[in-house]
């Protein structure tokens, strides 16, 4: 059965609306606008020849790398009327849960399972995600702790910042209830700036926020699950993620997979990552049991402790689809026993990324485009692309070169120096 895409890259945005506010308070900037439509595309990564991405504008022919061949994309309208014409079933895959998403489901007539609407933003907030953040000390192998504090008055944050200020490097970070991808939190060390101070108090009005040490991170892993019952939910795989030191996503690593058939994706990930893949496990059931269902991915992370390293189980649970799970689905295009890294940089990298491609057939790299240089007419802003390779040293000299900075990954204890 072919699929219906509705991509949505401002999924938090929508859902942290409360209902009260007018759709004129959801429309972007312009300049935002536009990287949301380049984002938009990016979907069509996981989806097969036949289905359709509903976009904000139609990409003219030719813009679309190769790798979306077979990949129809159009806007809501026009993917109305030829489901409309065509009278067979279509499957809805939304990014997630969205009103908009349950909106568009009903006026294309398309019947699926949907996530109760109460679950989807309870399911992506900081109330439901802390009752899980714990960490593990990776030399004692000692029960899970919480990892930071939800805090509901002045009082409690000023008390989290008190104590996260007397540890390691005493910074810590402050995030709203409905915060990922590094945004929507600030970071800070000792006591809150008075510039600090209006935008935590605009967040507390609304709801809880979550007050959490600064770490160093050694890797971070995103693991993909699909929720349904308890017992139909399933772990799809984990991808290793390229990070900056301020924690925003540059990309995902690929570990070989043992077939070509990548059947064994679910077990490529690292052993670091399974007490994380476990745990992932009962988030996903309480999920469930709030009558949640579809795509959730959770974060983990390695990071430096006094005495070695510990292991956050789940530092940021999204309940909708996410990069990383784009990122497995680029699997069926590597071949046996070889890497990838799925690469994402900017126009200012155009450069680089030539020098790059120039230099991949002869370090044994293949690099994919998976990103337009041209969208509706004009020049885009993202860059994203695939690098492959049997050779995992070869690979990260080039992905280095694409992203113009160190990548910290794939993690093995073994061969990562002090890590």
């Amino acid at each position: 059965m072919p699929s219906i895409h509705f991509p949505q890259p401002n999924f938090e945005d929508e859902i942290s609306i409360s209902g009260s506010e007018t759709e004129q308070a959801r429309l972007p900037p312009v300049k935002i606008a536009r990287l949301i439509e380049e984002l938009e595309i990016l979907s069509g990564l996981g989806a097969q020849p036949g289905d359709i991405v509903v976009t904000s504008d139609q990409p003219s022919t030719g813009e679309l790398p190769a790798i979306y061949n077979g990949i129809q994309f159009m806007n809501l309208r026009a993917a109305s009327e030829l489901t409309s014409a065509q009278k067979r079933p279509w499957r809805f895959e939304p990014w997630g849960w969205s009103p908009s998403a349950l909106k568009i489901a009903r006026s294309l007539g398309l019947e699926c399972e949907t996530a109760r609407p109460d679950s989807v933003r309870t399911v992506n907030s900081r109330q439901f995600s802390s009752q899980f953040d714990l960490a593990v000390d990776l030399e004692t192998q000692a029960d899970g702790m919480p990892f930071g504090s939800l805090c509901r008055t002045l009082p409690e944050v000023i008390e989290g910042l008190r104590r996260y200020s007397q540890r390691d490097n005493g910074r810590w970070v402050i995030k709203a209830d409905i915060s990922h991808a590094a945004r929507n939190r600030i970071l800070g060390s000792g006591d809150l700036q008075k510039s600090q101070l209006q935008w935590f108090e605009s967040q507390l009005a609304q709801a809880p926020v979550y007050v959490e040490p600064w770490v160093e991170r050694v890797a971070e892993c995103g693991l993909q699950f699909d929720v349904g019952g308890r017992s139909t939910s399933s772990f799809l795989g984990a991808a290793e993620m390229i990070t900056d030191s301020q924690g925003q996503y540059h990309g995902s690593i690929l570990r070989p997979c043992e077939s070509e058939t990548g059947k064994s994706a679910s077990t490529t990930a690292s052993h670091w990552w399974k007490p994380a893949i476990e745990h992932g496990r009962k988030i996903v059931d309480a999920a469930s049991d709030l009558g949640f269902r579809g795509p959730l991915g959770i974060d983990c992370m390695l990071f430096r402790k006094a005495g070695g390293l510990g292991l956050r189980l789940a530092h940021d649970v999204n309940g909708r689809r996410t990069m990383g799970r784009l990122a497995l689905s680029l699997r069926r295009h590597l071949p046996a026993d070889h890497w990838a890294c799925w690469c994402f940089a900017s126009a200012k990298s155009e450069q680089s990324i030539s020098e790059a491609l120039r230099e991949s057939s002869t370090a044994g790299v293949q690099i994919m485009p998976t990103s337009p240089t041209q969208l509706c007419g004009r020049a885009t802003t993202l860059r994203t692309c695939l690098a492959i390779s049997a050779d995992w040293q070869r690979l990260n000299q080039v992905a280095q070169k694409i992203l113009s900075h160190d990548i910290r990954g794939p993690f093995d204890r073994d061969t990562s120096g002090t890590h």
